[in-house]
This record gives structure tokens, sequence and C-alpha cells, in this order.
């Protein structure tokens, strides 16, 4: 009976670290200098160009709970200079300061559209990459966003960014 005992507290001690150790994971984490707190909505985007560059791309939510990218090359009449839009979901994260690096893997297929849509999800990270193409090729031109969606609104999401977004 006393062995029973204690394997069985045992057991639970062991469960309750376990449980410990994945909450350690996901406390929240400060956040950055340089941070933008937003909220989007289908009427309220996010607008992203570099300094100087008319190009932008746009960001904003729509239901049930997707983001939806556009670039403004999209609605010019230049078809020669344009940008490719992908997105990784790099999962639940403790703030946008748990977001420290770019990954290599893992993205979305280009967005070509305003009709792109992408899962948007409360407490989760996502990497925004927008390569800047001539003629349909790569010119070397890369930016990256870096963004949190820190709750779910009514009609929209509150979400804290970073842009450019460059790793230390």
């Amino acid at each position: 009976m006393k062995t029973t005992r204690f394997l069985l507290t045992a057991f639970a001690a062991a469960m309750m670290m376990t449980a410990c150790e994945g909450d350690d994971n996901m406390k929240s984490v400060p956040d950055p200098a340089g941070t933008i707190t937003a909220n989007i909505s289908a009427s309220t985007d996010i607008s992203f160009s570099e300094t100087g560059n008319h190009e932008a791309w746009y960001l904003w939510w729509t239901t049930p709970n997707n983001f939806v990218i556009a670039s403004n090359s999209y609605f010019t009449t230049s078809n020669f200079d344009f940008y490719r839009i992908c997105v990784c979901d790099v999962g639940r994260v403790g703030g946008l300061g748990s977001i420290t690096e770019i990954p290599t893997s893992g993205y979305s297929q280009q967005i070509t559209d305003e009709d792109d849509s992408i899962a948007c999800q409360v407490g989760h990270g996502y990497i925004f990459k927008m390569e800047k193409l001539y003629y349909g090729q790569p010119t070397g031109d890369i930016s990256y966003v870096r963004l949190y969606v820190a709750e779910k609104l009514t009609n929209g999401a509150k979400v804290k960014y970073q842009y450019p977004f460059i790793p230390e």
C-alpha cells in the first residue's frame, strides 16, 4: 500500500513539473523597442512601405479570423515591378519579443492578390516576407515584418508588429 501511494505521489509530482515546464515557454515577453500596436479590421489596415518608395503592401483582417494581404503593385498599371509576399506562422509565442529570428522555411505560397487570406490566430507570431521582383525575377531586396496577434476584437484583431524586422 505504501509503495502504491509513493508511486502515485511521485507520478503526480512528475506531471506537475512537466506542466510547469511548458508554462515557462509561454511566459509573456516584453515588447521590443519600436513595437507598434494597432487594431486591424476589414476597414482598418496596416500599410508597409520602404522610405521614399511609393510601393506598399497592406494587411487587414476579415471574417471569420483571417489576415488579408495585398500589394499596392496589384492596384497599379505597373506590371514589371511588384512584390512576392509570403507568411510564416511561427506558432504560439509569449509576445512579439519572443520572435527573434527569421525562419528559413515554413512560409506560405506566394500571396497573389487581395483575395488570398491566411488564418489569424490569437497568441501566434508571424513573419511576413516581402521580396521585390522585377519582371518576375527576384532583385535581392527583401524586407520582413514580425507580428504578434495579441487579442481578437469584435470585428478584428489587436496586433503588435515591428517593421522592418532585422534580427540582432
